[in-house]
């Protein structure tokens, strides 16, 4: 969701300086590929952001089984975006989960 990603560039610029390069919608893909959630400069690296949720809906309880589909989904995608991207260039990708405590 929108706050998920915005909370994710906030905590990544307080806690490691990051500087916001690209958001979602100003980065171009190849038609049809999967998409990264946002872009920034990180230690003087460009680096790709996907953000997710890990929580089961209504319980919250996340069973291992869940966490390995969803960590499975989410790193293809990142694969997949980072060979797709058209207008931005970076060698790696952090994918931030935030999971309830």
């Amino acid at each position: 969701s929108l706050q998920s990603e915005a909370l994710s560039c906030e905590v990544l610029a307080r806690l490691f300086g990051s500087r916001l390069v690209m958001t979602e919608m100003e980065l171009d893909y190849f038609s049809g590929s999967k998409i990264t959630d946002y872009s920034v400069t990180l230690f003087e690296h460009a680096v790709g952001v996907s953000v997710t949720r890990a929580i089961n809906w209504p319980t919250f309880a996340l069973q291992p089984a869940d966490a390995y589909r969803l960590l499975f989904k989410k790193l293809r995608a990142i694969q997949i975006s980072s060979r797709n991207v058209l207008n931005m260039r970076w060698r790696k990708q952090v994918l931030h989960v935030w999971v309830r405590t």
